[in-house]
C-alpha cells in the first residue's frame, strides 16, 4: 500500500472525527488505493455523499465514474455534487454520464455546463 494512505488510515484510526479531512486527503492523493479507502469509508458511513463525491472527483481512477453514478443514484439530491465529480475525473465515460443526468433532469443547465467544460478541458489536457 502507498505509504501516504497507510499515514492517513492510521490518523483515522486514532481518530474518526477526522473523517472528513481523511476524505478530502485521500482525494487529493488519488489513484486506486486511495479510491479503494474512500469507498470503503463510504460503505461504513453513507452519510457523508458530499465529500465522498467530492473526494472521488479528485481521485480519478479507473473505477471512479461508475462509483460516483453509483452514490449518485442513492439520493439524487447530490446531482450538484455528482456533476462536479464527473468534470473532475473528466474523460469520455464522465461525459457521456453528465448527459445522462441532462437528460434525465435538465433544471439545472449551469451545472450541467460547468462539468461538460471541466471534463472537456481535462480530456484535452490528458491526450
Amino acid at each position: 500500500m502507498n505509504p501516504i494512505i497507510e499515514e492517513i488510515m492510521q490518523i483515522y484510526k486514532t481518530d474518526a472525527s477526522c473523517r472528513r479531512h481523511v476524505l478530502s486527503a485521500l482525494g487529493q492523493v488519488g489513484g486506486d488505493e486511495a479510491v479503494k479507502e474512500i469507498l470503503a469509508l463510504y460503505e461504513a458511513d453513507t452519510s457523508d455523499k458530499k465529500q465522498v463525491l467530492e473526494a472521488l472527483g479528485h481521485a480519478g481512477g479507473d473505477q471512479v465514474v461508475k462509483e460516483i453514478i453509483r452514490i449518485y443514484k442513492t439520493n439524487e439530491s447530490y446531482k450538484r455534487q455528482a456533476l462536479t465529480a464527473l468534470g473532475q475525473v473528466g474523460g469520455e465515460e464522465a461525459i457521456k454520464e453528465i448527459m445522462a443526468i441532462y437528460e434525465h433532469d435538465t433544471s439545472d443547465k449551469r451545472v450541467i455546463l460547468e462539468a461538460l467544460g471541466q471534463a472537456g478541458r481535462k480530456s484535452t489536457t490528458t491526450h
